[in-house]
């Protein structure tokens, strides 16, 4: 780890799409102890990390496992993914993430899964391993659910990411090929930053993928579902190891 963690002026290795082994679907860590996912993240001197489940975190995810890392010096952004309504052209669900500030209290985001619905109309906080598999959620009841909270801001307690490749994939362009198009432009509009690949940064410091387009950061993340894959994938940021730093 680094020897200056105010500087923001040094380049450090940022994840910020890790599951961690408390992780809803996909599990892969087996055996795998808190302590062992703890020490395979220092040991891949990674200092940012996107602790990410499905819809909700575990209890231990933002008590012990945040403590830990953060004992170590790994600052922790709470990542929280959703399957989202509409899907993409290929039919499948598109995932959008919830990054929260490294700051931000269990309880603030407990509250706000208590009024965020799926859309079968079950709050977020009360869905089971079985719900979590089946279950998604409209994309603007997403953004309806945020822009009438008054306990989270947005730039203040998150930020909003869409990701461009693998599952729920999506992909504006200004070509009008159909609904599937108009509604990556409106995930496009909607989100702040992409999980992708090197390959993606041109495409989205475009400005002329829609109309009125900004230019928007990509960032390199491994997505890891077992302790192998920690590591695998990073993004080097030069930044303060906090919110502000990301954003």
């Amino acid at each position: 780890m680094s020897n200056f963690p105010d500087r923001g002026s040094i380049w450090r290795k940022w994840d910020l799409h890790i599951h961690s082994p408390k992780s809803f679907l996909a599990n892969e860590y087996g055996n795998c102890s808190i302590d062992d996912f703890v020490k395979k993240i220092e040991d891949a001197e990674v200092e940012a990390v996107g602790l990410t489940n499905y819809f909700h975190f575990s209890d231990e995810e933002l008590g012990e496992i945040k403590r830990k890392l953060n004992k170590k010096g790994i600052v922790v952004f709470p990542n929280l993914e959703f399957r989202t309504q509409p899907p993409n052209k290929e039919n499948e669900e598109m995932h959008i993430h919830l990054i929260f500030s490294d700051q931000i209290s269990a309880d603030k985001i407990k509250g706000f899964l208590g009024r965020l619905k799926t859309v079968d109309n079950k709050y977020c906080k009360d869905l089971t391993q079985e719900d979590i598999k089946k279950t998604i959620i409209s994309f603007q009841t997403l953004l309806d659910t945020l822009d009438a909270d008054k306990e989270i801001k947005h730039l203040e307690d998150y930020l909003i990411v869409a990701c461009p490749r693998g599952d729920g994939n999506f992909r504006p362009s200004g070509e009008d090929d159909g609904r599937g198009n108009s509604f990556a432009v409106v995930i496009d509009k909607n989100t702040d930053m992409l999980f992708g690949r090197d390959s993606d940064t041109e495409f989205f410091l475009k400005l002329g993928r829609y109309k009125n387009a900004i230019s928007k950061a990509v960032l390199s993340c491994s997505d890891a579902h077992k302790l192998d894959k920690i590591g695998s994938a990073f993004t080097w940021v030069k930044a303060d190891l906090n919110f502000e730093g990301l954003k």
